[in-house]
């Protein structure tokens, strides 16, 4: 009785602690998926692009507002290797800031996901450090400096604009010691979006781009990136760097909540080896 009655009010001090901190109720959100993916190319001692087989991933977002003007988020993950050639078993909180809005400027400070430009440069999980926004009439600012998960020096600034129905971009990456630029743009002819983006290392003067157009759920796109355009291991898909060639993909809602993606890769690197990737992936909210 005595065990019960402690845990009771731990319980009960847990929860006025949350309410005195939190000035609305926490609420509480998830998505998952469950994927394929299989690699055509030659295998190397650590290569992402090189895992074959079937994994799982569930996150489970919890937000409050602290005040009206502050709102904290935290993300859990949990990533499974169905198969056994990608990571193993794998939990962690992959996000924990607090973001505040102050009229027409935005700032957060903790670990987030990273994405700029069209995400060609980087789009990846787990960086810490601030993220800051705001407009200036029809220009838009972002940037952010920190660290990712290897804590590696991170950062970047973003500019984007529109111009007679064209959105333009241009945005700047700092990772470690090396320089990266880009510049992007997207415009809608009828009910098909057309988008392109190039990118250049400053270090190496390597550079490459990516165009593609989308019509309702499906998407063709080209690109040519050579060897050290972009950061290998952040970049939206492990496969760009150093590649050339086609990718195609379509998606077709299952449910409300869910979805199957399938893309195919059909591309080879700069020395004209296969660098083919077939992927189909189940996604769900909750």
């Amino acid at each position: 009785m005595k065990k019960k009655l402690l845990t009771a009010a731990v319980l009960s001090a847990l929860t006025l602690s949350a309410a005195s901190v939190f000035a609305s109720p926490i609420t509480f959100s998830g998505d998952g998926y469950i994927q394929y993916n299989n690699t055509t190319q030659a295998p190397s001692a650590f290569n992402w692009d090189n895992w074959n087989g079937i994994d799982t991933r569930f996150r489970l977002n919890v937000d409050g507002n602290i005040t009206d003007n502050l709102r904290a988020h935290v993300r859990f993950v949990q990533e499974q290797d169905v198969s056994t050639e990608y990571a193993s078993n794998q939990a962690r909180m992959d996000m924990a800031y607090i973001a505040g809005k102050f009229d027409n400027f935005e700032i957060q400070v903790g670990k987030d996901d990273l994405f700029t430009g069209k995400g060609l440069l980087i789009d990846d999980h787990q960086f810490t450090g601030v993220k800051a926004s705001t407009t200036l009439d029809v220009l838009k600012l972002s940037g952010f400096y920190g660290k990712d998960n290897d804590l590696t020096r991170t950062g970047t600034l973003d500019l984007s604009t529109s111009l007679n129905g064209v959105n333009l971009g241009a945005n700047y990456v700092l990772f470690d010691t090396t320089h990266y630029y880009g510049v992007n743009a997207d415009t809608k002819i009828g009910d098909a979006v057309l988008n392109a983006e190039y990118v250049k290392n400053s270090v190496t003067s390597a550079d490459g781009y990516m165009a593609g157009i989308t019509k309702g759920a499906y998407t063709v796109s080209y690109r040519d990136i050579e060897d050290g355009a972009v950061p290998t291991f952040h970049t939206t898909n492990l496969n760009y760097d150093n590649s050339k060639g086609f990718k195609v993909s379509a998606k077709y809602d299952v449910t409300k909540n869910s979805s199957i993606t399938l893309y195919q890769d059909f591309a080879k690197d700069q020395a004209g080896a296969k660098k083919h990737r077939t992927n189909v992936e189940y996604d769900f909210n909750f």
